[in-house]
């Protein structure tokens, strides 16, 4: 799921919705550079994640060995920490608990 679609999603969420396993921390996907990864986080609320995502758009971050890459909202998001490989975030769910990330194992 692109960057500007998570963004759009998140924000129709109730206002104080908060996310049992959410993210912070925008940065460089290591297992595609040209990708945008958000560290795991728990306990944190969708206007949290939102503002994260936000702030990645327009920025320029060096790839885990090297490189510039521009985020320009169209590109994926990653689930993963810093120089790690983690998983794609595909959609958002809702469960009795709260919203959700729907994540994909990056193949």
């Amino acid at each position: 799921m692109s960057i500007d679609k998570l963004i759009e999603i998140i924000s129709r969420l109730p206002a104080g919705s908060v996310f049992e396993n959410g993210f912070y921390y925008a940065h460089s996907y290591r297992g595609y550079y040209d990708q945008l990864a958000v560290e795991p986080k728990e306990k944190v609320t969708a206007m949290e994640m939102v503002k994260c995502l936000t702030s990645a758009v327009g920025e320029t971050f060096e790839g885990y060995k090297g490189g510039y890459f521009y985020m320009d909202g169209s590109q994926d998001v990653y689930l993963a920490w810093h120089g790690s490989c983690g998983q794609k975030i595909i959609g958002i769910g809702e469960t009795d608990s709260g919203p959700v990330l729907i994540l994909e194992d990056d193949e």
